[in-house]
């Protein structure tokens, strides 16, 4: 489970953890397609050199499998992006706060993800015997090609 997803997780009182199991599916451009992540960089740019170093480690958060030690996993992922020793001690509580303001955003992914595939949805379909236009063989049996 990626790190995001066990954060997601611990904020995530449903029995399902639909959140969680969103994000273990998606990718970090999906995410962050759909996902405003700013007010996150907004909370912890000022801890890296670089806005790059901070979209790595967000990139990494997202897509990194968790060990089941969300701190270390946290410090350990800044220290390798950056080349520090130690991570701030704000950053974990500023990541978490974060995943928790966006649990809601973040289990509608899955609506929004059936919202804008290609295709169409029918809800109900009523016929008296046929349905034209369907692939493959519509017959009750097909042996005989009737009902």
């Amino acid at each position: 489970m990626e790190i995001l997803a066990s954060l997601l997780q611990f904020w995530d009182h449903e029995q399902s953890g639909i959140a969680s199991k969103i994000v273990a599916s998606a990718t970090y451009d999906i995410l962050k397609k759909n996902i405003n992540f700013k007010p996150l960089f907004q909370r912890i740019g000022k801890m890296f050199k670089s806005d790059e170093q901070a979209e790595a480690f967000v990139k990494e958060v997202c897509e990194r499998k968790s060990t089941g030690a969300l701190g270390h996993d946290v410090g350990a992922l800044f220290k390798e992006v950056t080349g520090e020793q130690q991570a701030p001690a704000e950053l974990f509580g500023q990541l978490s706060e974060w995943a928790r303001e966006n649990l809601d955003s973040i289990k509608n992914l899955n609506n929004l993800s059936a919202a804008k595939s290609s295709g169409f949805l029918i809800g109900s379909q009523q016929a008296g015997r046929d349905i034209n236009m369907i692939q493959g063989n519509y017959y009750s049996n097909p042996e005989k090609n009737e009902d």
